[in-house]
This record gives C-alpha cells, sequence and structure tokens, in this order.
C-alpha cells in the first residue's frame, strides 16, 4: 500500500508529500515540487501541485511552538489528543456546560457532517456558547463527522 501523506521534520520546517491518488513518488518529484514551490513562493511557505504529476502536492510548513494555539496544525499533532490554549489576557472558560452546550449546537447532518444551511459540508467551524467556544476541524481538509 502507497501512504497518502509522508512528512519530514527538521527543527522548525515541516514538509509534506500529499498522494491522495497513489500515484510512485521519487526523491527527484519531491525535489521538482519544492524547487516549484520556492519558485512560485520566494522565502515562504506554502504549497503546491508537482508539475510534472498535479496528483501529487508539496507543502513546506513552519512548526508552531509547544503550547501555542497553533500547535495542533503541526504535521507531527498526535492525532485524537486534546489540544488546549488560553490566550493571554481572555477570560476563562467559566462552566464546563458552556462547552457542552456549544458541542451540542454544531450542526450536523444525518450522516454526522459539519454542515451549514448556506455553505453544505464543512472542513471546520467554530460555535460559542457562554464562556466556550469550540472549534472542529479536519486535519486532513477533508468533511469533518462529529
Amino acid at each position: 500500500m502507497i501512504e497518502n501523506e509522508v512528512v519530514a521534520i527538521l527543527d522548525t520546517c515541516s514538509l509534506i508529500v500529499r498522494n491522495l491518488h497513489q500515484q510512485v513518488v521519487t526523491k527527484d518529484l519531491i525535489k521538482s515540487g519544492v524547487a516549484e514551490l520556492f519558485k512560485q513562493c520566494p522565502g515562504k511557505c506554502g504549497s503546491v501541485k508537482v508539475p510534472s504529476n498535479p496528483k501529487v502536492s508539496v507543502l513546506v510548513k513552519m512548526r508552531a511552538p509547544a503550547g501555542t494555539q497553533w500547535e495542533a496544525w503541526n504535521a507531527d499533532a498526535e492525532l485524537n489528543k486534546p489540544y488546549c490554549y488560553q490566550p493571554n489576557g481572555e477570560p476563562e472558560v467559566k462552566s464546563k456546560y458552556d462547552c457542552i452546550k456549544a458541542y451540542n449546537q454544531i450542526p450536523i447532518d444525518s450522516q454526522g457532517h459539519l454542515t451549514h444551511k448556506s455553505k453544505g459540508l464543512l472542513t471546520q467551524m467554530g460555535v460559542t456558547f457562554g464562556s466556550c467556544t469550540v472549534s472542529p476541524q479536519s486535519h486532513i481538509n477533508s468533511n469533518c463527522s462529529v
């Protein structure tokens, strides 16, 4: 079986190769994707489809420091682990029941997917009740199930 996603991490940088269509990926293919990314986005992170095989994408991302609100977006973030963040100067969650009520207000369709009456299926959203905001998000940009 061919992997859908391969990640290489060094210090503060992540290189991610997405191969959702089970293509044969070589080191040269990855190098050409990285070269194309830096050609189109000089000095910046980003993502690009590999020119010689647009079914493969290359992403370069900066890693978020531990304990920040963006830590869950790191390529090696542990799945199914809660990531908690309290912004400096922001009020604390006053009641766990606020979070339960926010969670229960997340709009889902009959199959449990996040949905919006005018936008259809979603990959992320935020619902606030009282002192708590719940923000379910897909780690791989696919439609979320709750």
